[in-house]
């Protein structure tokens, strides 16, 4: 009886273990750290950036008009 207890007690720290593991795991995938790509969100990203270059070079194309 008392193995019995002690290959249980091991079952539930392994089982935790691999918990917290997963745990960990889905927040680097979520956050896209350690190698981990979410390729949306890199889309979206890149979208965005260029929005904001596009704007910059509009304004600054703007500004060279105006000095002339």
């Amino acid at each position: 009886m008392d193995q019995h207890t002690l290959i249980n007690w091991i079952g539930v720290i392994l089982l935790f273990s691999f918990g917290v593991t997963m745990i960990i795991q889905g927040h680097f995938i979520f956050h896209g750290k350690y190698g981990y790509k979410h390729s949306e969100r890199e889309k979206q990203q890149m979208l965005d950036m260029r929005k904001r270059v596009e704007n910059l070079l509009k304004k600054d194309s703007i500004y060279e008009d105006d000095d002339l």
